[in-house]
C-alpha cells in the first residue's frame, strides 16, 4: 500500500469530522476517541471540539470509571434475565417448540448413517514390500 495514501492528514481529518462524523452523530452526546496523531490536534479541530463539549484525557478516566461502574452493576444482568422471564427460574419461559428439531436435523436422522470407514488396513500388495519381521541368522563370513 502506498503510505502517502494510507495516512490521515489534518485536512482529511477536518473534512471527515465536519462532513461525515458530526452530521451523522445525531442528537445528544457522542464519544469520539482519537489517537495521538498530530492531525487531531490542530487549531481547527480543537476549536471544533471545544464548541462541541470536548472532554480531555484527564476527564476521560473519571467518566469511563463512572460509566463502567453503572453498566457493570449487578442489577443490570439480573434485570436482563428478569426481562426474558428466565429469572427467577421459570421452565415455562421458553416454549417447548424451540427445543424441537429443525427440518434439516430431522432429515439427517431419518437417513441411515454411513458405514464406518476403515483406515490403516494393510492389504496384500503392501505386505509384499514390507521387510521380513522374522529375525535373520547371519550368514557365515569367509575367513581371511
Amino acid at each position: 500500500m502506498n503510505q502517502k495514501l494510507a495516512y490521515v492528514n489534518a485536512y482529511i481529518f477536518i473534512l471527515w469530522l465536519t462532513e461525515h462524523f458530526l452530521p451523522r452523530k445525531g442528537l445528544g452526546k457522542a464519544l469520539l476517541i482519537v489517537d495521538g496523531s498530530t492531525s487531531h490536534y490542530i487549531t481547527e479541530v480543537l476549536e471544533l471540539a471545544e464548541s462541541n463539549n470536548k472532554i480531555t484525557r484527564l476527564q476521560f478516566g473519571k467518566l469511563f470509571t463512572d460509566a463502567w461502574s453503572e453498566a457493570a452493576a449487578i442489577d443490570n444482568p439480573v434485570s436482563s434475565f428478569r426481562a426474558t422471564r428466565i429469572f427467577p427460574y421459570n421452565p415455562q419461559a421458553i416454549p417447548k417448540h424451540v427445543y424441537s428439531l429443525s427440518d434439516a436435523a430431522k432429515s439427517s436422522i431419518d437417513q441411515p448413517p454411513d458405514p464406518p470407514k476403515l483406515f490403516n488396513v494393510v492389504t496384500e500388495p503392501m505386505v509384499e514390500h514390507l521387510p521380513d519381521p522374522r529375525p535373520s541368522t547371519p550368514e557365515p563370513q569367509p575367513g581371511p
